[in-house]
């Protein structure tokens, strides 16, 4: 089963500071046990990010799903700009779950938060899924 989850971000340091942002991303549930701590890779990633499409094609590392106990906890994912960012690289999930940091082209960091929000079809399907996997 694919399930969306919606994304909610904002900038909180550096220069793109107060800079919001959403999207959404989508991953198999296929392979999902529910015990533990789990992975599961990205079908897509999708967000504007000031002013620019993002996607899996920026995707250079992470790319995944972290699961605990079945529940999306957080996300990864390391992104190489599209043509036209502010930024020379992003990466999210890395400092533990929701962390932004990134880097503009005059070498200086920022950091934010980023949120999973899921779409009401994936929120009733994982509700049913745990009552019947445990």
């Amino acid at each position: 089963m694919i399930l969306w989850w919606n994304l909610t971000s904002i900038i909180t340091s550096g220069t793109l500071f107060g800079t919001r942002f959403t999207g959404s991303l989508s991953y198999d549930s296929t392979g999902m046990t529910g015990v533990g701590v789990e992975y599961l890779g990205l079908k897509t990633i999708t967000f504007s990010f000031a002013g620019v499409a993002w996607s899996k094609m920026q995707l250079y590392q992470g790319g995944e799903v972290v699961l605990r106990d079945g529940y999306p906890w957080y996300w990864t994912g390391a992104f190489l700009p599209p043509q036209g960012s502010l930024v020379t690289v992003l990466a999210i999930g890395f400092g533990g779950s929701g962390v932004i940091g990134y880097e503009t082209p005059g070498g200086v960091f920022g950091m934010g938060d980023c949120h999973m929000v899921p779409t009401l079809w994936s929120y009733l399907w994982l509700l049913v899924w745990r009552i019947f996997h445990k």
